[in-house]
């Protein structure tokens, strides 16, 4: 019963993030853009995974810094402490983000190097099927 007790407090808490925090928000929207983007293009399971754990690394760090914020906060004073506390906390979560960030453009930098190749193969094929295609109508028009 306990174990229930807590999984539906840590549901209330991802409620409560995802309804007051507009961070949240928007990297809940990012995650499911770029992972239905990368499951709908069929990119590598383990690509996909990567990027679904990065997204989940910035959304719990951000539930961290919501709380770490929240109870600071409670403190009502404005005092050094406090203040780098919760740049401590959104350090964390930029660190994460830049992160998540270095990971999608390296897997779209090997993707594009990949269609660009294949792209550069398929020219090379179209061409030559051309110039066979030519050939060939040239030789039956000599043969005539």
């Amino acid at each position: 019963m306990r174990f229930l007790s807590s999984l539906e407090a840590a549901w209330s808490g991802l409620c409560r993030l995802f309804r007051e925090e507009p961070n949240a928000r928007l990297e809940l929207a990012i995650l499911e853009v770029v992972v239905l983007s990368l499951a709908l293009l069929r990119f590598p399971l383990v690509l996909t995974l990567a990027a679904g754990a990065m997204a989940a690394a910035v959304l719990g760090l951000e539930a961290t810094n919501a709380a770490v914020e929240r109870t600071l906060d409670r403190f009502g004073e404005r005092s050094p402490a406090i203040g780098a506390a919760k740049d401590l906390a959104a350090g964390g979560v930029l660190i994460a983000a830049i992160l998540a960030a270095l990971l999608a453009v390296f897997t779209l930098s090997s993707v594009a190097e990949i269609l660009a190749k294949a792209m550069v193969a398929n020219w090379w094929a179209d061409v030559l099927t051309l110039v066979v295609v030519w050939a060939t109508l040239f030789r039956l028009g000599q043969r005539r």
